[in-house]
Protein backbone atom coordinates (compact mmCIF):
# COMPACT_ATOMS: atom_id res chain seq x y z
CA UNK A 1 0.00 0.00 0.00
CA UNK A 2 1.26 3.47 -0.86
CA UNK A 3 1.40 6.52 1.40
CA UNK A 4 -1.08 8.39 -0.84
CA UNK A 5 -3.69 5.71 -0.09
CA UNK A 6 -3.88 6.45 3.63
CA UNK A 7 -2.45 9.97 4.15
CA UNK A 8 -4.54 12.91 5.31
CA UNK A 9 -5.26 15.20 2.35
CA UNK A 10 -6.56 18.79 2.22
CA UNK A 11 -4.51 19.78 5.25
CA UNK A 12 -4.90 23.35 6.54
CA UNK A 13 -1.65 25.32 6.61
CA UNK A 14 -0.31 28.65 7.85
CA UNK A 15 2.05 31.25 6.39
CA UNK A 16 5.44 31.85 8.06
CA UNK A 17 4.34 35.35 9.15
CA UNK A 18 1.20 34.10 10.91
CA UNK A 19 1.19 35.16 14.56
CA UNK A 20 1.44 32.27 16.99
CA UNK A 21 -1.80 33.30 18.69
CA UNK A 22 -3.53 32.78 15.31
CA UNK A 23 -1.72 29.46 14.78
CA UNK A 24 -2.95 28.25 18.18
CA UNK A 25 -6.51 29.43 17.48
CA UNK A 26 -6.52 27.66 14.11
CA UNK A 27 -5.24 24.44 15.68
CA UNK A 28 -7.97 24.64 18.33
CA UNK A 29 -10.66 25.38 15.73
CA UNK A 30 -9.53 22.43 13.58
CA UNK A 31 -8.95 20.20 16.62
CA UNK A 32 -5.44 19.27 15.45
CA UNK A 33 -2.13 18.99 17.27
CA UNK A 34 0.00 20.06 14.30
CA UNK A 35 -0.12 22.44 11.37
CA UNK A 36 2.28 22.82 8.41
CA UNK A 37 3.96 26.17 7.75
CA UNK A 38 4.10 26.92 4.02
CA UNK A 39 5.50 29.58 1.74
CA UNK A 40 3.72 29.14 -1.58
CA UNK A 41 3.87 25.42 -2.39
CA UNK A 42 6.98 24.83 -0.24
CA UNK A 43 6.63 23.33 3.22
CA UNK A 44 9.01 25.07 5.60
CA UNK A 45 8.15 22.85 8.55
CA UNK A 46 5.50 21.92 11.09
CA UNK A 47 4.33 23.50 14.31
CA UNK A 48 2.95 21.19 16.97
CA UNK A 49 1.05 21.97 20.13
CA UNK A 50 4.19 20.87 21.97
CA UNK A 51 6.25 23.43 20.02
CA UNK A 52 3.87 26.16 21.17
CA UNK A 53 4.27 25.13 24.80
CA UNK A 54 8.07 24.75 24.68
CA UNK A 55 9.00 27.57 22.32
CA UNK A 56 6.41 30.20 23.17
CA UNK A 57 4.87 29.63 26.60
CA UNK A 58 7.91 28.19 28.40
CA UNK A 59 10.19 30.83 26.87
CA UNK A 60 7.88 33.63 28.02
CA UNK A 61 7.27 34.87 24.46
CA UNK A 62 4.17 36.85 23.60
CA UNK A 63 2.09 34.73 21.20
CA UNK A 64 0.62 37.96 19.77
CA UNK A 65 4.08 39.14 18.72
CA UNK A 66 5.80 35.87 17.79
CA UNK A 67 5.43 34.45 14.24
CA UNK A 68 5.32 30.88 12.93
CA UNK A 69 8.72 31.18 11.21
CA UNK A 70 10.32 31.83 14.61
CA UNK A 71 9.10 28.48 15.96
CA UNK A 72 9.83 25.99 13.18
CA UNK A 73 13.28 24.49 13.17
CA UNK A 74 15.32 22.28 10.92
CA UNK A 75 14.46 20.83 7.55
CA UNK A 76 11.06 19.13 7.38
CA UNK A 77 11.16 15.36 6.97
CA UNK A 78 9.27 14.35 3.84
CA UNK A 79 8.23 11.18 2.10
CA UNK A 80 7.01 10.64 -1.45
CA UNK A 81 3.30 9.97 -1.91
CA UNK A 82 4.25 6.90 -3.96
CA UNK A 83 6.37 5.40 -1.15
CA UNK A 84 5.32 2.20 0.57
CA UNK A 85 3.59 2.67 3.93
CA UNK A 86 6.03 0.22 5.53
CA UNK A 87 8.91 2.46 4.42
CA UNK A 88 7.11 5.43 5.97
CA UNK A 89 6.75 3.57 9.28
CA UNK A 90 10.46 2.70 9.14
CA UNK A 91 11.33 6.37 8.57
CA UNK A 92 9.15 7.40 11.52
CA UNK A 93 10.99 4.87 13.68
CA UNK A 94 14.43 5.99 12.52
CA UNK A 95 13.70 9.69 13.03
CA UNK A 96 11.53 9.15 16.13
CA UNK A 97 8.66 11.21 14.74
CA UNK A 98 4.91 10.67 14.56
CA UNK A 99 4.16 12.59 11.35
CA UNK A 100 5.66 12.92 7.88
CA UNK A 101 5.09 15.60 5.27
CA UNK A 102 3.98 13.95 2.03
CA UNK A 103 5.18 15.37 -1.29
CA UNK A 104 4.81 14.33 -4.91
CA UNK A 105 7.53 13.85 -7.53
CA UNK A 106 7.84 17.63 -8.00
CA UNK A 107 8.24 18.16 -4.21
CA UNK A 108 4.76 19.72 -4.00
CA UNK A 109 2.98 19.29 -0.67
CA UNK A 110 0.25 16.60 -0.85
CA UNK A 111 -0.67 15.97 2.77
CA UNK A 112 0.42 14.50 6.09
CA UNK A 113 0.96 10.88 7.08
CA UNK A 114 0.62 10.28 10.80
CA UNK A 115 1.18 7.25 12.93
CA UNK A 116 -2.57 7.41 13.56
CA UNK A 117 -3.22 7.09 9.81
CA UNK A 118 -1.16 3.91 9.78
CA UNK A 119 -2.92 2.55 12.88
CA UNK A 120 -6.47 3.26 11.74
CA UNK A 121 -6.11 2.40 8.08
CA UNK A 122 -3.50 -0.28 7.91
CA UNK A 123 -1.95 -2.27 10.70
CA UNK A 124 -2.34 -1.52 14.39
CA UNK A 125 0.44 -3.93 15.33
CA UNK A 126 2.87 -2.24 12.92
CA UNK A 127 1.87 1.18 14.25
CA UNK A 128 2.45 -0.08 17.79
CA UNK A 129 5.94 -1.26 16.85
CA UNK A 130 6.73 2.12 15.33
CA UNK A 131 5.36 3.95 18.38
CA UNK A 132 7.52 1.82 20.65
CA UNK A 133 10.64 2.81 18.69
CA UNK A 134 9.57 6.45 18.45
CA UNK A 135 9.03 6.60 22.20
CA UNK A 136 12.50 5.29 23.06
CA UNK A 137 14.82 7.96 24.48
CA UNK A 138 17.15 9.23 21.77
CA UNK A 139 20.04 9.41 24.24
CA UNK A 140 20.75 8.22 27.76
CA UNK A 141 20.71 10.72 30.62
CA UNK A 142 24.09 10.97 32.31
Amino acid sequence: MQVRDIMTKNVETVHPDTLMVEVAKKMKELDVGMIPVMQGSKVLGLITDRDIVLCVVAEGKNASECCAHEIISGVPITIMSSADVEDAADLMEQRQIRRLIVVDESETFCGILSLGDIATRLDQQRAGEALEKISEPSHLAQ
